[in-house]
């Protein structure tokens, strides 16, 4: 039986990541080939997600457009905190513009729009 939901799990896993790089806005392809995931045997969970520095923004937006999953219930930032713009520096010694932008989700609509696909995957995994 456990195995069987580890094969879920890994199923599920990969199956996931193939939804959040079809989301995932492209500039450099770098974000969309970046989704891995990894499947807890102890716990018998699988996490998915990206190594990318900036895959958090993308995913949950920036500045006062940054909005945390629902299911947080604490979190760092203050909503509506960020500024209308920022300017950073690059490691060449450019200056950008940043500005809000609403975050993409790729990661929670890979997941929340596939749940009975998923259901369905482990239920023909147990069998």
């Amino acid at each position: 039986m456990k195995q069987a939901v580890l094969r879920a799990l890994e199923v599920i896993g990969g199956t996931a990541e193939g939804y959040a790089a079809e989301l995932a806005p492209v500039k450099t392809s770098a974000l969309r080939n970046s989704f891995i995931h990894r499947v807890d045997e102890n716990n018998q969970t699988v996490v998915v997600g990206s190594n990318m520095e900036y895959a958090p923004y993308v995913e949950l937006g920036t500045g006062k457009l940054y909005e945390p999953p629902p299911e947080w219930i604490e979190y760092q930032a203050e909503k509506g905190r960020g500024l209308d713009r920022w300017y950073y520096k690059d490691e060449d010694g450019k200056w950008h513009v940043g500005l809000p932008r609403a975050g993409v989700k790729m990661l929670q609509r890979a997941i929340r729009d596939h749940l009975d696909e998923y259901k369905e995957i482990i239920e023909a995994e147990l069998k």
